[in-house]
């Protein structure tokens, strides 16, 4: 059975109504993640040709969570017939991302439950198109059991999104949580043990590396917030999985890892090997799972597996599909408004789209710009297929005084080409011109 809280941290009162991380509830800014940016689900896990405007229904599992994942899901499900059911060990916080909701607006839209999921009934009501796991299982003593009760939830061609504790970036972090509870062994308050924690974790030795990588640690570490502390600190971490172990875990359970989410998925790939043709031969030997086994050691800095599943076989959009829609993804255009930025730039010229690790590592895709890659952004307006502007840049090219040098099939590669460079970060997404788009996602792209 799922572990309770009390039976984690039943030597600390006050624990019962703590949420991680904190946020204050009458804020007025949506929390956005881009694991749960449902066009990036839909083009990973849902080969781009899920409906999610009609009947969509997701489940939401947390252990005393602020609710981010849930009022972000449900905003952007506003406006259709979605069910939302947000299930929480903690009355508490079940409560709390419940007046944050309503503060949002999207209360109707979700239910509330409280208690442990294999509680859960299952019926043909309970199971659901996406089953969203937000660190309920990060603190369990037995996560390879509790793994399959999440699975009991989500349809046979349902998606699982999911964030788990990893295993060598928390390396660092179980030696504080080590010193926590050998130095508050004697405490049973939970703002007493965070408060002592702090001092002695401020006045470590100079080359501890808490101080040696500070700039590494999370916003909220560096802050020296009290809800870090406690998340990260004091709870224990009882299991930590590495990616290889991730792949086989699936595998036993008939999964396919469809993608991990883009603000850890760079960390998965062999960047650092284009300093060394050696390095880079010897990780062309290797297969794409060994790649990123080696990779996650070599970076050494993931805390979190953050990625989608299914049982799917074919997850992925169909690149060469000429029914399906470009369009820019309107969560990653809130930070950079791509199609003005590439519009922008002469043609010609050589685009370098810069992948940011860590402020001293960026590395850099370099992506060919020319006439035909600029008419295809230049008419990409969410509404066109690939095929159609396609034929618009065709018979253009056609009608124009010069000679035709481009068939139908060299624009479209030449177009693929410049897609699959801006998938990279999910700038640019697809999908079927079957599925409208969502309400939210709509409004954003204008």
């Amino acid at each position: 059975m799922v572990h309770t809280t009390s039976e984690r941290h039943s030597n600390f009162t006050g624990m019962e109504s703590f949420v991680y991380p904190y946020r204050h509830v009458n804020g007025q800014t949506i929390p956005v993640n881009s694991l749960d940016e449902l066009d990036c689900v839909n083009f990973y896990a849902f080969s781009g040709k899920k409906n999610m405007t009609r009947d969509f229904n997701v489940l939401v599992v947390s252990e005393q969570s602020s609710g981010d994942e849930t009022i972000f899901l449900a905003s952007q499900l506003l406006g259709t017939n979605a069910r939302i059911t947000h299930l929480d060990l903690s009355p508490f916080a079940a409560e709390f991302v419940k007046r944050r909701a309503e503060n949002f607006g999207v209360a109707g839209n979700i239910r509330f439950l409280t208690g442990p999921i294999a509680k859960m009934p299952e019926s043909e009501d309970a199971t659901f198109d996406y089953v969203r796991c937000v660190n309920a299982l990060d603190h369990s003593q037995s996560f390879h059991a509790n793994f399959p009760v999440l699975l009991r939830f989500l349809k046979p061609d349902g998606v699982l999104g999911m964030s788990c504790l990893g295993d060598y970036g928390r390396e660092t972090h179980r030696q504080v949580q080590e010193l926590s509870a050998l130095f508050n062994a004697d405490k049973d308050v939970l703002t007493d043990c965070v408060h002592s924690l702090k001092e002695l974790v401020f006045y470590s030795p100079e080359r501890h590396w808490s101080r040696i990588a500070h700039e590494n640690l999370s916003e909220g570490l560096r802050g020296f917030r009290d809800d870090a502390f406690v998340a990260d600190y004091v709870c224990r971490d009882n299991h930590g999985i590495a990616v290889e172990r991730l792949y086989q875990l699936l595998d036993a359970h008939g999964l396919k890892l469809c993608s991990f989410a883009r603000d850890t998925r760079k960390l998965y790939q062999p960047w650092f090997a284009t300093r060394s043709p050696e390095v880079k031969q010897l990780l062309e030997r290797r297969t794409s799972r060994e790649i990123e086994a080696i990779s996650e050691i070599a970076w050494g800095i993931i805390e979190r597996h953050l990625f989608l599943a299914t049982r799917n076989p074919s997850p992925h959009v169909t690149m060469g599909d000429p029914a399906n829609i470009p369009y820019f993804n309107p969560f990653v255009r809130l930070k950079k408004d791509w199609q003005a930025w590439l519009l922008a730039i002469p043609a010609g010229q050589t685009i370098e789209l810069p992948v940011v690790i860590s402020p001293e590592e960026t590395f850099r895709v370099n992506v060919a710009w020319d006439d035909i890659t600029r008419q295809m952004v230049e008419w990409m307006d969410g509404r066109r297929t690939i095929g159609q502007i396609v034929s618009i840049i065709f018979n253009r090219e056609k009608a124009s005084n010069q000679k035709v040098e481009w068939t139908p099939e060299q624009i479209f590669r030449r177009c693929l080409e410049l897609i699959n460079a801006l998938c990279l970060e999910d700038v640019i997404l697809l999908r079927h011109e079957s599925v409208p788009m969502l309400p939210l996602a709509a409004k954003l792209s204008g």
